[in-house]
Order: C-alpha cells, then sequence, then structure tokens
C-alpha cells in the first residue's frame, strides 16, 4: 500500500486517485499510526514479537518507516526557505 514516495492513502486499498481517502493523511494520524506499527514490528516489541518474524522481515519495515519519514520531510512546505507547516492531505 505505500506508496513510492513513502507515504501511504487515507484507507487501503486506495479508491482511485479521485477520492481522497486515496491521499496521504497527517489530520486523523492515518500515516502516524500506520509508521508507529512498522517500527514496533521491526523492534520486535511486544505484542509483535510474537509474530516471529525473521531479521530480514523486520528490516523491511524498517526500511517502509524510514520511506514514511522521509515523505513527511519532503511534504514539509517552506516559506522563505524555511520548513514552516504541513497541509492536511496530499495527493500520493
Amino acid at each position: 500500500a505505500q506508496y513510492p514516495n513513502g507515504g501511504w492513502p487515507q484507507f487501503y486499498p486506495a479508491r482511485g486517485k479521485d477520492h481522497y481517502p486515496s491521499h496521504i493523511t497527517f489530520n486523523d494520524d492515518a500515516m502516524v499510526n500506520v509508521m508507529k506499527f512498522l517500527l514496533d514490528i521491526s523492534r520486535n516489541v511486544e505484542p509483535y514479537n510474537m509474530l516471529w518474524l525473521k531479521p530480514e522481515q523486520r528490516e523491511i519495515c524498517k526500511k517502509a518507516y524510514d520511506r514514511g519519514v522521509e515523505c513527511i520531510l519532503n511534504c514539509q512546505i517552506m516559506v522563505d526557505g524555511q520548513p514552516t507547516v504541513w497541509g492536511q492531505q496530499y495527493d500520493e
């Protein structure tokens, strides 16, 4: 479900580019909750340690998390050359 730019749709499966649930969404923690989930899996913390994932599977989760961080930083709006704010939603 992760977009190439590192973001995720508000809902999955995506409902088409013309519908807001397909957009990267910050205002309702949709993206942040996915990222917290992936980070916890990558760190093998409870309760996700019960998944018995291999280190390489946890690394896939960590890389997805890292791409999400990059997306958040890349979405920040610059004003006079200074990172300032974020929009609530972004196209994929």
